[in-house]
């Protein structure tokens, strides 16, 4: 599955019992609502359930409220499911990441976070 426009790329890859979504780009929609696609995206692979989930946001350069909103709803579905592994992957070198995604592990403790 993939959703790419000129501003950002959003793919799903799956390798057996794991699915890597990888975020590219700057993804900075005006409205909750235009991440739809995303979110419905998101929602089909937590339907699969996974046994790991590795979330790639080392490219997505920006991100605004709304998406972060659509992300953290993810990682509270997927803490919900007990028993799926998540990794999120961030870059130490992107602001926005280094200030959001330490907030996803309280979200769902067990969350793994990765700097590369």
């Amino acid at each position: 599955m993939e959703i790419k426009t000129e501003e950002y790329r959003v793919a799903s890859i799956i390798d057996y019992q794991t699915i890597r979504i990888i975020f590219e780009g700057e993804l900075q929609l005006p409205n909750i609502d235009e991440y739809e696609p995303i979110a419905e995206l998101l929602n089909q692979i937590v339907i699969t359930a996974p046994s790991q989930l590795i979330l790639d946001l080392r490219q997505l350069r920006s991100l605004n409220s709304s998406g972060i909103i659509v992300l953290a709803t993810f990682v509270i579905d997927i803490g919900e499911q007990e028993t799926i592994d998540m990794i999120v992957q961030g870059s130490p070198e992107i602001t926005w990441q280094v200030k959001a995604l330490k907030n996803f592990r309280r979200l769902m403790p067990k969350l793994q976070l990765e700097w590369k």
